[in-house]
């Protein structure tokens, strides 16, 4: 039967264990547990490597977790050093191929959009100039202004109707 207890709690349950056995069963030849035969010097090594491998894993977690953490810092250094590295490189030997091959780089291809792409890009700029009402050189050139003389200008009047009259309620 297996229980479900922490790691610490096992090792505290067991060190209480190894007291008892110690200090009730000292004098008892044999103990049976389950049908089994044990020694109380057997039961009493048994709870001990449980303890034992307890705090061996537990240090070692430790361990681990610390050379976990060690290795991200260098990693993060590292991967800074490299993004500058790459950068420095790829701008001195741009053209040289055989150099940036040399560290392990590459330059980036260069992507052509597709069509679909160009011709959402010249119905965008056409919506745009048509919308700020932009001209190019030529379409400026043809626009000419007017002198305020030169049409002819009509005023509008506006007649009021006279106001109905009033009759007094009585």
């Amino acid at each position: 039967m297996t229980m479900n207890t922490s790691k610490a709690n096992r090792s505290d349950r067991n060190r209480k264990a190894i007291v008892g056995v110690r200090k009730q069963y000292a004098t008892t030849p044999t103990i049976v547990l389950d049908g089994v035969s044990f020694t109380p010097a057997t039961i009493v090594q048994a709870l001990q490597a449980s303890i034992d491998a307890a705090d061996a894993t537990s240090a070692a977690a430790a361990v681990f977790h610390k050379a976990v953490a060690a290795e991200q810092a260098a990693s993060v250094e590292a991967d800074t050093v490299y993004k500058g590295l790459r950068t420095l490189v790829t701008s001195q030997f741009k053209t040289s191929p055989d150099t940036l091959a040399a560290f392990g780089f590459t330059l980036p291809a260069r992507r052509e959009p597709d069509a679909a792409t160009v011709a959402s890009g010249v119905e965008k700029n056409k919506a745009t100039r048509t919308a700020r009402h932009t001209m190019g050189k030529r379409q400026k050139a043809g626009i000419k202004g007017t002198v305020a003389g030169d049409a002819p200008v009509t005023t509008m009047t506006a007649t009021a109707a006279p106001p109905p009259p009033v009759t007094p309620v009585k």
